[in-house]
């Protein structure tokens, strides 16, 4: 391919005789999702190096994709303004700015590794910045604390499921190979880690918060940014746990609920004696009509194309006349799969595995970082995933003497993630 200037643009030209392959890479609105590129002429998987440089462009890029005109600094301009953009050194999070490149000592609130390639790290140090990502408390009571199904609250809500202090005290972390290797395989939730050549940024998901990245380093590719910490003899590390401690020792815990606020529970194991009583009404409990029975789930968000989509019944779709086909012969049959986009509203009725802890897998991942001389062990690493079943039927009850159409829902992992907002653990 040649590059030339046409109308003081960049263009590329191809000779119409050769096949040139091209790879378009994609940013990920979400940093624990993983887009695959989309190639061709014909479809082939980019190489490692291909992906690494390809992401450290998409970080390096702003949000929207612009045309600007490049001056060209004199060399002693560069030279005075490096060290003031580029420093690398020690930071709280209290103090870092977009742009910098800073060193990072905290604890670790969350690890999401999942994608093979890259690790979301949370990260906090106990320091308060007003541009930080606001987190919310599991003890923080929201609209309603029962689930779906449940409005009297006998089942508690589901927990949000962060650990870490509330407020602007943390941080996401994009980590890449071999960074991201490094630290599934040796650190954990509450482990301290230092951090260095963090880059900070501003996210394109959560306007307005920092977030942090780690890319790898070209001239040493095996070299990792993560390091264990000396708890003893750092004075950083020191002042952290202090924080720490002070934080949480002050922190006032959950207040219980008095009897007029909430519903009395039912004892978890209640005695035989109680068994034996058939359940009565409660006092002032009423039978909900079909409209709140039949009422969508609010937590549960479908993602649907910028075009948009039409609701559409479970029947309407299963039996969708698009679905037939007739060959050239003339023989009439019915397409084993098609690849369409539908929006409907169904109940779950059934799943499989019958335990819920079998809806996560696992399987071995060779790491990047592996180092056979300083740990013959951490060769491979295990990745958990979601991967089960689900059995639906239309939202709406049959006519007298039907029954619903119903079909199954095989649900992978990135769907999953999307549908519990979990990830998929041991």
């Amino acid at each position: 391919m040649q590059i030339k200037i046409w109308n003081g643009k960049v263009l590329g030209v191809a000779p119409q005789d050769r096949i040139i392959p091209w790879a378009v890479f994609r940013p990920d609105r979400d940093p624990t999702a993983h887009l695959p590129a989309l190639t061709g002429p014909s479809p082939f998987e980019p190489t490692y190096q291909e992906k690494t440089y390809a992401a450290t462009l998409l970080e390096a890029s702003p949000g929207a994709f612009r045309s600007v005109t490049v001056t060209r600094p004199s060399l002693a301009q560069v030279s005075a303004s490096r060290p003031a953009s580029t420093a690398k050194k020690f930071s709280l999070l209290q103090d870092i700015q977009d742009g910098q490149f800073v060193d990072l000592i905290g604890e670790i609130i969350k690890i999401y590794g999942n994608d093979s390639e890259k690790a979301t790290l949370y990260l906090t140090d106990y320091t308060k910045n007003e541009n930080l990502f606001l987190y919310a408390s599991d003890d923080d009571d929201d609209s309603g604390h029962g689930r779906e199904g449940d409005p009297y609250g006998y089942i508690q809500r589901q927990k949000k499921n962060w650990n870490g202090p509330v407020g602007r005290m943390s941080i996401q972390i994009t980590l890449w190979e071999p960074h991201a290797s490094f630290v599934r395989g040796n650190f954990n939730i509450g482990d301290i880690v230092r951090l260095k050549n963090v880059k900070i940024k501003w996210s394109r998901v959560e306007q307005g918060s920092l977030e942090a990245v780690v890319h790898g380093n070209r001239a040493n590719p095996g070299e990792t940014n993560a390091f264990p910490v000396d708890s003893n003899n750092d004075p950083r590390v020191q002042q952290l746990l202090a924080r720490r401690e002070a934080y949480w020792n002050a922190r006032p815990k959950k207040q219980k609920r008095k009897p007029n606020e909430d519903n009395e529970r039912p004892s978890k194991k209640p005695n035989k004696k109680q068994s034996k009583v058939a359940p009565k009404k409660e006092s002032g409990q009423t039978i909900l009509d079909i409209k709140k029975r039949m009422a969508v789930n609010e937590h549960v968000e479908p993602r649907v194309p910028p075009s948009g989509v039409h609701a559409q019944s479970l029947e309407a779709i299963l039996n969708n006349p698009a679905h037939d086909n007739t060959s050239t012969s003339g023989i009439r049959y019915r397409l084993p799969f098609q690849n369409l986009c539908y929006l409907t509203t169904v109940r779950v009725v059934d799943f499989y595995p019958p335990l819920l802890e079998d809806f996560a897998v696992h399987k071995e991942q060779v790491s990047l970082a592996y180092n056979r001389k300083r740990d013959p062990a951490s060769r491979t690493f295990r990745i958990w995933e979601w991967r089960f079943c689900l059995l639906v039927e239309g939202s709406f009850p049959a006519t007298v003497g039907q029954s619903n159409e119903r079909a199954k829902l095989f649900v992978s992992n990135y769907e999953a993630e999307h549908l519990l907002q979990l990830n998929a653990v041991e």
